[in-house]
């Protein structure tokens, strides 16, 4: 009987600073936030995704404008002059949980497309600039 309760004694002495320890442990990681850390690739590609929502009106009308007055030269100064956009402030404050790998990769991914994106609108407006001038020209002379 006496080996019972000394063991259960000795049982009793050690479980409570175990227990105390995990219950420290729990509140250490319920205070202290995941910081989820994610990798470059992921960051291009979720850059690539927001760079396809921007709009490339501007880069059109620059490109019409260019193809309209100066043709297919005015055109090719459209295209060339075009590089990519800004990021927007809400995805630059958002791609910042993430970790700085993330971030470099998100603006990378996003200048890469948002450029592709303005050229090819500049493009597109400037040959049909390009083949407004060329109608307004023919029209003119062939009368």
């Amino acid at each position: 009987m006496r080996t019972f309760a000394g063991a259960a004694l000795v049982c009793a002495l050690l479980a409570a600073p175990a227990a105390a320890q995990q219950t420290q442990q729990t509140q250490e990681k319920a205070s202290t936030p995941s910081v989820v850390v994610k990798t470059m690739a992921d960051g291009m590609v979720a850059g690539q995704v927001a760079a396809e929502m921007q709009g490339t009106g501007g880069s059109f009308v620059g490109g019409f404008a260019g193809g309209l007055l100066l043709g297919l030269i005015g055109t090719g100064i459209a295209y060339a002059a075009q590089g990519p956009a800004d990021v927007p402030v809400a995805y630059a404050a958002d791609a910042q949980k993430y970790g700085s790998e993330y971030v470099l990769g998100f603006q990378q991914g996003f200048a890469e497309k948002s450029k592709k994106k303005k050229r090819g609108a500049a493009l597109t407006g400037g040959l049909l600039g390009t083949g407004a001038l060329v109608v307004l020209v023919l029209s003119a002379s062939g009368s």
